[in-house]
């Protein structure tokens, strides 16, 4: 499909779909809490992207963060801080966002399935195992850009969207 490209400001974008995304799993488990860094690039502001796409990125990637640390804190109990980190970084004519948690990691046998459709590691019913695939075909299709993914088994993941900025 063909999006609109039109102005938008990343940084509130991230932030707000951030906090909407957590919202939505704290609506499932009034006991779950997270708190947020958020180091945005003020360099970045406006640039021309799909803001219903990217949204859609945020909002998938931040769901599965919150979803990973939820269950680190069922099973680690209140010793554990769960946290998110959302950065924006301009680079030249492109931005990087990353997107960090500090929950179960993602473990070496499965990372090179992350991006496939229908892949999960969710439980029936919590996960279609699309929200990885679409989200890597709205980047790196649709925006041309780049989506990685680091982790560490029981110590964090980090997603790295890089995409091209056009400021015209």
């Amino acid at each position: 499909q063909s999006a609109k490209f039109e102005p938008v400001d990343l940084n509130q974008l991230l932030e707000e779909f951030t906090k909407l995304a957590y919202q939505g799993e704290r609506g499932e488990d009034k006991a779950f809490n997270v708190s947020f860094v958020f180091q945005f690039d003020p360099s970045v502001g406006k640039g021309k992207l799909a803001a219903t796409e990217i949204s859609r990125v945020v909002l998938n990637l931040v769901n599965n963060a919150c979803y990973a640390l939820n269950e680190k804190r069922k099973r680690e109990g209140a010793e554990f801080a769960p946290q998110i980190s959302v950065s924006s970084t301009r680079l030249a004519q492109t931005v990087q966002v990353k997107i960090k948690d500090n929950g179960n990691g993602i473990p070496d046998s499965i990372k090179e399935k992350v991006f496939s459709p229908f892949f999960t590691t969710k439980p029936v019913g919590k996960g279609s195992g699309l929200g990885l695939a679409l989200s890597r075909d709205i980047i790196t299709i649709m925006h041309k850009g780049q989506l990685e993914v680091v982790s560490e088994e029981g110590k964090f993941t980090e997603f790295t969207i890089q995409i091209p900025l056009d400021l015209s």
